[in-house]
């Protein structure tokens, strides 16, 4: 049986909480970048402070599809750099789970946009931590 330290422990604890950090960090990514289109909106587009540009429906498309691929990349990024041991596995089990939180999201949501960014952004980031990984007997 594998005994692991302490400091082994905590840092698969932190996953999580690791993960959801990462996660508010793609979506306040996403909202800057909304709110950076709404604050340079034009007056003559502004009703009752709201921006009716018509580019404002692109840039929402934007927010959201770097937000979710920014926070895909992080919520992989940091299981893989928080897993003391099994790192490729920790990574692929992040992906998966946020492969499966994102599907769960866009059937509400039907923003397929972010969720397609952010399959893209959880698996390339992952293919590229297996590129750069050490080998196996390291892992």
């Amino acid at each position: 049986m594998l005994k692991l330290s302490k400091i082994s422990l905590l840092r698969f604890a932190l996953i999580v909480p690791a993960a959801i950090i990462g996660w508010y960090m793609g979506l306040m990514l996403g909202i800057a970048i909304y709110e950076l289109g709404e604050i340079t909106c034009p007056p003559e587009y502004v009703v009752s402070g709201a921006c009716s540009a018509p580019w404002i429906p692109v840039i929402k498309n934007l927010a959201m599809a770097i937000g979710s691929g920014m926070a895909a990349t992080l919520i992989v990024l940091f299981a893989y750099a928080l897993a003391p041991i099994h790192k490729k596995n920790t990574a692929l089990i992040a992906l998966i789970v946020g492969a499966i939180v994102a599907t769960v999201m866009v059937i509400f949501a039907r923003e397929w946009i972010a969720f397609l960014f952010a399959l893209t952004g959880g698996v390339i980031t992952y293919l590229r931590l297996m590129q750069s990984a050490p080998s196996a007997a390291t892992d």
